[in-house]
């Protein structure tokens, strides 16, 4: 004690002895709840504590779930959570008091099951009328007919196309049209789209008209 603080008369002034003594606030977490993760997604969460004495060492009463760890001095709680289900997380921190102070608490972890993408196969389109090479005359209607499929869904139309202009549209099977052209050659394709969206071109067939 100093000089201030020494036994006057025998008594210790104990209001001067307090006042050189700090109170340290008591050391609590205060992350109280873990937001969702996702299966098979990245995942960071920091923790928080307040009082005590920095620095802080974090642990946790049982092992997080699979694919994520926490941080020791960090307090983060981070990585790819590799199942899915509710999992109870207790974390426990302590200061650097000696001997150190310690808090904790339990939280639920709510991990949803992955997310799946599902990919939309195109649809399969061949020209089945006209035949390749075909000789048509000026003035004569042409058949036009497609054969075409879906396997993840259903095809919703087939449009005929001559070079890059589209000349006939059937939407019910079988895909067919009629078309009267102008003189000259052409390349006919067959375009399926189907309920998703997605479209394919046929192989061409030449036709030439005279």
């Amino acid at each position: 004690l100093g000089s201030e603080q020494r036994p006057q008369d025998g008594r210790l002034d104990i209001g001067a002895y307090e006042a050189l003594t700090s109170v340290v606030p008591q050391l609590r977490v205060v992350t109280t709840t873990l937001p969702a993760a996702t299966q098979g997604q990245s995942y960071s969460v920091p923790l928080a504590a307040e009082g005590g004495v920095a620095p802080y060492q974090w642990v946790t009463a049982e092992p997080l779930p699979g694919g994520l760890t926490i941080g020791s001095s960090s307090g983060v709680i981070s990585g790819i959570p590799a199942g899915s289900g509710t999992f109870t997380v207790t974390v426990q921190v302590t200061d650097a008091q000696v001997p150190a102070a310690l808090s904790r608490q339990t939280m639920s972890l709510q991990v949803s099951p992955a997310t799946t993408t599902t990919v939309n196969r195109p649809p399969v389109v061949t020209m089945e009328s006209p035949s390749a090479a075909t000789t048509v005359k000026f003035g004569k209607s042409q058949r036009l007919s497609a054969a075409a499929s879906d396997t993840d869904g259903s095809v919703v139309r087939v449009d005929f196309f001559a070079d890059t202009t589209r000349i006939a549209t059937a939407v019910t099977a079988p895909y067919s049209a009629t078309w009267r052209p102008a003189r000259g050659t052409y390349s006919l394709t067959a375009v399926a789209v189907d309920n998703g969206g997605a479209s394919t071109r046929s192989a061409a067939v030449q036709v030439t008209v005279r």
